[in-house]
């Protein structure tokens, strides 16, 4: 298969990058715009419920100023960004201007994609948007894991998930968010089946545990303890020699 020809702004800022002068400014800027989070997903760094060292309420209240934001994207746009990311140590949608964020983004002309859980999302408001593409975490492929995975959360939010990413089809690229751990790992395969019927992508992250949440590890090994058998190693030496002439 041929490759694509590049982009005439990738052969810019290759050209940049050979002269050390960049022409332009980066193709994607991620903007984490709220540390709030209406969610408590088993293995957050930031809520799970069993966290060690829980965040701090100052953190947890977190989130960026809405004029603030529009300076941001204006000045990116300004030096030829083309895609805005927007997400946070929380939930996006759980920021009172976040349908403001989003109409600003496209008005730029840029493309956007969101991370998000997906439960605060009016999807008939999100297709009239359009954005471009949505990571949604999903992290199960039935209801009752989504559940295991999301403990504040009832069945029938699994379903209305599910709803939205059926209207968005067409409209906006989804991709399944999931991160493998002991609670899902049996349901990979129905996770990719599950995307496919929805006309969704997926991708799974396996990512290391926050203290308080190590037994969540999809796959435990009995620690190696070398002085163990060294002693044992040992021993038998040991009584090899005194068993000699």
């Amino acid at each position: 298969m041929a490759r694509a020809p590049a982009s005439a702004s990738l052969r810019e800022r290759l050209q940049g990058w050979r002269e050390g002068n960049p022409r332009l400014g980066p193709e994607a800027v991620h903007i984490d715009i709220t540390n709030v989070c209406n969610l408590d997903c088993i293995t957050c760094w930031n809520y799970a419920p069993t966290l060690a060292t829980p965040k701090s309420a100052e953190w947890k209240r977190q989130r960026l100023d809405p004029l603030r934001f529009v300076r941001i994207v204006d000045e990116v746009a300004a030096t030829g960004t083309e895609r805005i990311i927007l997400s946070g140590g929380g939930e996006p949608f759980t920021h009172p201007a976040i349908w403001d964020f989003i109409g600003h983004v496209k008005a730029r002309g840029l493309h956007l994609t969101l991370i998000s859980n997906g439960t605060l999302i009016d999807f008939d408001r999100l297709a009239v948007l359009a954005p471009e593409q949505i990571l949604l975490n999903l992290a199960a492929a039935s209801a009752d894991t989504y559940v295991a995975y999301h403990p504040n959360q009832p069945p029938a939010t699994f379903a209305r998930l599910l709803a939205g990413v059926n209207r968005l089809r067409g409209i906006t690229a989804v991709n399944f968010v999931l991160v493998i751990n002991a609670v899902n790992a049996g349901e990979l395969v129905a996770m990719v089946e599950l995307a496919a019927a929805h006309g969704a992508r997926c991708s799974f992250k396996l990512g290391d545990q926050p203290p308080g949440n190590r037994r969540l590890c999809a796959r435990r090994r009995k620690p190696r303890c070398p002085a163990r058998r060294g002693h044992s190693r040992g021993h038998e030496a040991r009584r090899r020699t005194r068993g000699a002439p």
